[in-house]
């Protein structure tokens, strides 16, 4: 087996290892995000991996496996956060919860978009870019800034609209 080959598999068989440690190390008791726990897990597994590869592989690289389980831990992060509070797939569920497999726009409002929407306006107040008064959300001055900058880079990159299911003009 050549270099790359043998490193290959060396990446492969790692995040093979994390890939089952993962659900384990999500039910753990603990304050860590369900984010930081799986880095710190990945970073546990990559290390334990190189240490102990070089005893089971005739020859191997450090970069080509480095590469796929890295590249193998972003796929799997990202697929974790697209699920994980996904407000589709939490009316979907809400909505299979129910007798006749249906909810009003009233209650998925209520369940969904207003939680939501509390929670991200609170933490606009609490990073100092917002403030509340009288049932109103204004900008600070350090929220204009932001959304200067914000304005900008979107500009930089094209984007006229922030909707992800809306349709190009």
């Amino acid at each position: 087996m050549t270099e790359a080959l043998s490193s290959f598999a060396g990446g492969a068989g790692a995040f093979a290892a994390y890939a089952l440690a993962v659900p384990v190390v999500l039910r753990l008791p603990g304050r860590a995000s369900p984010v930081a726990r799986q880095a710190g897990l990945a970073l546990v597994v990559h290390a334990a991996a190189v240490l102990a590869a070089p005893p089971w592989l005739e020859s191997w690289s450090y970069w080509h496996g480095a590469a796929l389980y890295w590249c193998c831990f972003a796929v799997a992060l990202f697929g974790h956060g697209a699920v994980y509070k996904s407000v589709s797939l939490g009316i979907l569920g809400e909505l299979a919860r129910q007798d006749d497999h249906g909810l009003g726009p009233d209650r998925i409002a209520e369940r969904f978009v207003w939680p939501g929407f509390a929670a991200r306006a609170r933490l606009l107040v609490a990073a100092g870019y917002a403030e509340e008064a009288g049932g109103r959300f204004r900008l600070t001055e350090a929220g204009r800034r932001l959304a200067r900058r914000v304005r900008a880079v979107q500009r930089l990159f094209g984007v006229t609209r922030s909707g992800l299911y809306d349709r190009a003009a």
